[in-house]
């Protein structure tokens, strides 16, 4: 097996982007290690808005940062519901490409309180940079990633952000391959699409779908 162009992989967690990386490169040959690029989407959001960004990109906070920040918001406008479950609707709030209004208003304000926050210190969450990098494409300031084919491993876990990455990338001319288990699917608290998402993008770039049975 050989890789004749750009070849970019995207998995879920950075420990399933290295397991993967070295299973392609030992099937293809580490000749082939500079034309493949494996990340999860907001590793490869934040490479290509660095590519593309004449200014230095927002502060990317840490996942320690954000959880305080968050923290800090939720103390002050919604100390009545659990840390969790404003974390919860916040977070399943970021993963939809139109942003729905929140049920309680408590947590919109923690919400709203923790984007001004965020924006007062010059900085962005990683639900934030994968919109960021999907609204600038589609406004077309962005080019995609210069890559012929993309991979995503465990899709049926991707959001309708995630799905709007891809789908950008697959009418740039990137050839999209999904794989994925519904029977998987961990994150629908998340907004993950499942089947219904990997027939959407299935239908949007006329895939082919191919179905393997234990």
């Amino acid at each position: 097996m050989s890789l004749g162009g750009q070849f970019t992989v995207s998995p879920d967690t950075r420990d399933a982007a290295d397991e993967l990386r070295s299973r392609i490169l030992s099937a293809c040959g580490q000749e082939h290690a500079r034309r493949l690029a494996v990340g999860t989407f907001h590793s490869l959001a934040l490479a290509q808005l660095r590519r593309a960004s004449r200014t230095r990109p927002p502060r990317l906070l840490s996942e320690g940062e954000r959880l305080a920040v968050l923290r800090r918001c939720w103390k002050q406008h919604a100390p009545n519901i659990p840390f969790d479950d404003v974390v919860q609707a916040i977070d399943a709030s970021k993963a939809r490409l139109t942003p729905v209004p929140f049920a309680d208003p408590q947590i919109e304000a923690a919400f709203n309180g923790y984007q001004e926050l965020m924006e007062s210190e010059g900085a962005i969450d990683f639900a934030d940079l994968l919109l960021l990098s999907v609204r600038r494409m589609a406004r077309g300031d962005m080019p995609p990633l210069p890559i012929r084919w993309l991979l995503v491993d465990e899709a049926q876990d991707m959001d309708e952000v995630q799905m709007e990455w891809i789908l950008l990338h697959g009418r740039a001319g990137a050839e999209v391959t999904l794989v994925g288990d519904d029977d998987q699917s961990l994150y629908a608290f998340r907004n993950a699409l499942g089947y219904d998402g990997l027939r959407r993008v299935a239908v949007a770039l006329s895939a082919t779908e191919t179905r393997w049975s234990q």
